[in-house]
């Protein structure tokens, strides 16, 4: 039972490959797919051709299903598995979204304003109608900013930390 279990990173892989193998058995289907009436087949007899171009069509269609297949697994574990962190319980899945899409759209504001706050020690910009220096003055708490983007890149690499180790001991059934 225990050597056909697939965890989560092989599954991803397989995935992968799959979709490089169908990719591999299109264009090759597509390069004998036609031939000149006045060349002879490298599969020997047209029937024999024929035969190779519906192998191809069919191996393409296979490996659609097991990428299918897995696909529906990976998503189902990703949905069902519970994953406890410092910020509360999870699914792998909302790891997932944390991790590639809304880590870095949280972490965007809190970097720009550090950016703007550091331009804006740098000199000041211009004069005003009236004659007076204009400078920048942040519109943020910074000691709150540093907080709240530590905190941020904390939990974010134990996102991290914990997707590598659930998707090496979740498995696929």
């Amino acid at each position: 039972m225990g050597e056909d279990r697939m965890n989560l990173n092989a599954g991803i892989h397989r995935r992968k490959l799959l979709l490089k193998r169908m990719q591999k058995a299109a264009t090759r289907a597509g390069e004998f797919a036609m031939k000149a009436s006045n060349i002879v087949s490298e599969f020997g007899t047209d029937e024999e051709h024929k035969k190779a171009v519906e192998a191809t069509w069919q191996q393409v269609e296979d490996l659609a299903k097991e990428y299918l297949d897995l696909s529906r697994k990976i998503a189902r574990a990703n949905a069902e598995q519970q994953v406890k962190t410092s910020k509360g319980d999870y699914t792998l899945a909302d790891l997932v979204v944390l991790k590639q899409t809304l880590g870095a759209l949280v972490m965007k504001p809190l970097r720009v304003c550090h950016e703007q706050a550091m331009t804006s020690r740098r000199g000041s910009f211009g004069r005003s109608g009236a004659g007076e220096s204009v400078t920048i003055v942040p519109m943020f708490d910074e000691k709150e900013r540093n907080k709240r983007e530590e905190g941020w890149e904390t939990f974010l690499s134990e996102v991290n930390a914990k997707l590598d180790l659930a998707n090496t001991n979740t498995y696929l059934d």
